[in-house]
């Protein structure tokens, strides 16, 4: 079939204003998915708020001043507030955390994703915003097992403790902080019935090697 100039407009037409078959089924499901996201976003918005306001309000009976602002971001009314604080008679730094609300807590992982993952990002950047993130636990449990693992391998006398300060030498912190950290971790595998040999574990050296690079090698 020749391409007449007028075919080749409609062709260019077609690419700018696509059709179901153009966007093929990968593409609708991603449409679809934005959708249901988009008609959804609101609520989870608004249950996001409700269960941060009832964590704060577990911890009315030390509500103090400097909790107002964060209260009233979280939609409690100021004379509820008022009143509950001065029947507590508490001074000093709030109680309550600051709200985020799911698009700054989005907007957020990005960031930290974006850092986590760019070559260009100093190991001790890359660290310090890992430790801020939901994984940091996991993290360090599983570099823990690594460690233990091959200090038992080793015969490696006391490998508990061996591979807890091995692991607070590479982390910058504490044996003792590693010790409660795994024991947090295997603890909520316990509360959810989740066995921790299938669970991932790495040596240091692959951590550090991610943390010089950011790129993922681990096995």
């Amino acid at each position: 079939m020749s391409m007449t100039p007028s075919s080749i407009t409609t062709f260019s037409e077609q690419r700018e204003n696509p059709t179901a078959n153009d966007i093929g089924w990968v593409g609708w499901v991603i449409v679809i998915i934005s959708m249901v996201i988009a008609s959804q976003w609101e609520d989870w918005q608004e249950n996001h708020q409700r269960r941060a306001r009832l964590d704060a309000y577990r911890c009315r009976y030390q509500w103090r001043k400097a909790d107002v602002s964060r209260l009233l971001n979280l939609g409690v009314p100021r004379q509820r507030i008022e009143r509950v604080i001065a029947n507590n008679r508490f001074r000093g730094r709030g109680v309550v955390q600051d709200y985020q609300s799911l698009d700054e807590m989005l907007m957020q992982a990005g960031e930290q994703i974006s850092v986590l993952l760019s070559p260009d990002a100093p190991p001790v950047t890359r660290l310090k915003i890992l430790k801020k993130t939901f994984v940091w636990p996991y993290v360090v449990e599983s570099l823990y097992r690594g460690e233990h693992a091959a200090a038992r391998e080793a015969r490696q006398k006391s490998a508990s403790t061996y591979a807890e300060l091995r692991v607070a030498g590479c982390l910058g912190i504490s044996d003792s902080q590693v010790h409660k950290i795994c024991v947090g971790v295997r603890q909520e595998r316990k509360s959810e019935s989740k066995p921790s040999e299938g669970e991932s574990m790495f040596r240091i050296q692959e951590f550090e090697a991610w943390m010089n690079s950011g790129e993922l090698g681990l096995s």
